[in-house]
């Protein structure tokens, strides 16, 4: 047999060297590494040896695959290819990798043919990802909202078809249901790399720049992640952040409802990452000085955020001053509730000014004053 008409010029050229000078068994290993190495690019792997099989060929929704795996016949043949590839790497790399193996041509020659079919089987492998049957498992009425369910859809995305899979969803988001999405789009964030996150973001922004109703922006927003903000384009987010700043000023909670600043609430988690921090900041401040209705409303949308978005000794403090005047001097029940409940969460600095900014109020709830003062050292002294 003539090798070199038999194989590929590439895995002939990877093992000429040692072919050539008769060391054959090292020429098997040089196939082996040309094969290893096809299977890390195609999968997108950094693994070696049978789990690197395992991670590439095997599970329901394998990186690569060599058939649809869509009926029985299909999945067998793609768990005894699978198979094939762990018994090369067990039965035929590892004993010459850690043994004294001497190799004849002819037992070379048949074991590098074979590498040689199994690395054009590889090769010849595509993408069996229908986009549109994918898309209709996602808008399913019987879609789980769990994250678990999220997850398992998620892992049968091919690598590379991520940021494809999330703009076309993102783009027809109309057609779902928000709760259900948001269960997709963190899974799908959570799986993507920094660069495809960047690249989704992008196509985020351009709808961001947009959308002119609170609606159309509430419908986009809802989706990010709040460490995800900093990935949108800078103009976008000065327009957003002004929309939802003006919304929070509007804000007021009555009778169990947002009657007013809907969209303002969707800044809570996001506004550590404002660019305009401190002007929501001020927005929010400022709505705990007027009414029960205004200070409820930051009381149920943001009293646990206010540590992230408030900075500064000025604003800090001003914010304590006005935190211990809804709650104690004008009684805002849903913002005491609120407080009481998150007031040993909230950095010591915090606590201590509220207190010290509360005692002139103190007379009105003496009871609810002297709760938050026992906590007040609460987890401060946590033995480590």
């Amino acid at each position: 047999m003539e090798l070199q008409k038999e194989i590929t010029p590439e895995l002939f050229d990877a093992i000429k060297a040692h072919y050539e000078s008769g060391s054959y068994s090292n020429a098997i290993l040089d196939a082996m590494k040309v094969l290893t190495e096809l299977i890390r690019e195609k999968a997108k792997l950094d693994g070696d040896d049978a789990n690197l099989v395992s991670q590439a060929f095997g599970g329901n929704a394998p990186p690569i695959k060599i058939s649809p795996m869509q009926k029985v016949s299909e999945i067998d043949e793609q768990k005894g290819f699978e198979q094939l590839l762990r018994g090369l790497y067990v039965g035929i790399r590892n004993p010459r990798t850690h043994e004294n193996f001497q190799d004849n041509r002819e037992e070379c020659n048949a074991i590098v043919v074979f590498i040689n079919y199994l690395c054009n089987i590889i090769n010849a492998s595509r993408s069996f990802f229908v986009l549109d049957d994918f898309k209709k498992r996602v808008f399913d009425p019987l879609f789980v909202e769990k994250v678990e369910y999220a997850e398992l859809l998620v892992s049968e995305i091919p690598h590379d078809e991520h940021v494809n899979v999330a703009i076309s969803i993102l783009q027809d988001r109309n057609n779902g249901d928000p709760k259900r999405l948001g269960y997709f789009f963190d899974a799908v964030f959570n799986k993507a790399e920094k660069e495809q996150q960047q690249l989704i973001m992008k196509v985020f922004s351009n709808e961001l720049k947009t959308a002119t109703s609170d609606t159309d922006i509430i419908g986009l927003i809802r989706y990010i992640k709040s460490k995800l903000w900093t990935m949108i384009d800078d103009d976008c987010k000065l327009r957003i952040e002004n929309r939802i700043i003006e919304s929070v000023k509007e804000g007021y909670y009555k009778d169990g409802q947002c009657n007013k600043g809907a969209l303002g609430t969707w800044g809570n988690s996001l506004g550590q990452h404002f660019k305009l921090k401190n002007e929501l900041a001020d927005a929010l401040i400022a709505l705990l000085a007027p009414n029960w209705y205004t200070q409820n409303y930051v009381g149920q949308f943001y009293l646990s955020y206010l540590d992230s978005i408030v900075e500064g000794n000025y604003r800090i403090s001003k914010c304590c001053e006005n935190l211990a005047y809804a709650t104690l001097g004008n009684n805002a029940r849903i913002l005491k509730v609120q407080l009481a409940q998150y007031f040993t969460s909230l950095p010591k600095k915090w606590r201590e000014l509220y207190l010290e900014k509360a005692l002139r109020y103190k007379d009105a709830d003496k009871e609810y004053y002297d709760k938050l003062q026992k906590l007040k050292d609460v987890g401060d002294d946590v033995p480590f």
